[in-house]
């Protein structure tokens, strides 16, 4: 390969690589209301442009933990996140238990692009600062 086809092949990779626009978040269709206030009160706060919530059942959550890099997958339940980590989608330390409403949710953030932001807000969820707004009616 010459110089010149290797350029073209590192700029075509280069603009397919997607680009860092915020923070996407995928939960339970029950957490979907005060995770909305969280992530709002996030961006206030000049931690991320912008963000994406997307709220699907367990099966869905499950898929896009799986296939979708760097997305902070928010659940009631513990076996989902279990099986992210098991698999190798999620590192153990990226892994969270705050509480949101009535109990305890898991937070597991996936492995590539946008996970950094991801862990800083998985973090943040469990400070009093955000409990105080996931548990306001």
């Amino acid at each position: 390969m010459d110089r010149r086809q290797l350029l073209l092949a590192l700029g075509a990779l280069a603009g397919c690589a997607p680009a860092d626009d915020g923070l996407v978040v995928v939960c339970d269709p029950d957490l979907g209301p005060p995770l909305q206030t969280a992530l709002m009160a996030w961006v206030r706060k000049g931690e991320v442009p912008g963000y994406s919530l997307e709220v699907a059942d367990a099966k869905r959550l499950l898929a896009k933990g799986e296939t979708a890099p760097g997305r902070v997958i928010i659940t009631r339940e513990p076996k989902l996140a279990d099986r992210l980590q098991r698999y190798g989608y999620a590192r153990l330390q990226n892994r969270f238990k705050p509480r949101i409403g009535a109990g305890q949710v898991q937070v597991v953030v996936t492995r590539g692009a946008g996970e950094g932001g991801g862990v800083r807000f998985a973090r943040w969820l469990t400070t009093d600062e955000a409990a105080a707004l996931l548990t306001a009616p």
